[in-house]
């Protein structure tokens, strides 16, 4: 036996904020065919599904490797190639950027 979970969703258009999803629900209902529950499960769980500490501490182990990468006085090249092992990216010459240290991070499991 299934179990639905049931609730009234209410978008009041006297309100900025509800009238924009009200339009984008109704827009997307009709250009992709899908449901409501089809569009809105989706976006609750990319909202709200992710841990807000998960992305504090993703930004914090990103700040201790640009610290320590300026302030690295021993050669990087052994951690480079084992970080370049582990990330399916080649590793650039330069400072990582967010999208290098993310797909650190993700090969690590973090």
């Amino acid at each position: 036996m299934s179990r639905i979970f049931r609730t009234t969703l209410r978008l009041d258009s006297d309100k900025p904020a509800s009238a924009q999803a009200a339009t984008l629900l109704r827009r997307l209902h009709e250009e992709r065919g899908l449901s409501y529950s089809a569009l809105i499960i989706p976006a609750v769980n990319a909202y709200y599904g992710k841990a807000p500490a998960d992305e504090h501490l993703r930004e914090t182990i990103r700040c201790i490797v640009r610290e320590e990468l300026a302030a690295a006085s021993v050669s990087l090249g052994p951690l480079l190639q084992a970080l370049q092992a582990r990330v399916s990216s080649p590793i650039q010459a330069d400072a990582p950027d967010d999208d290098d240290l993310d797909g650190a991070l993700d090969s690590f499991g973090s």
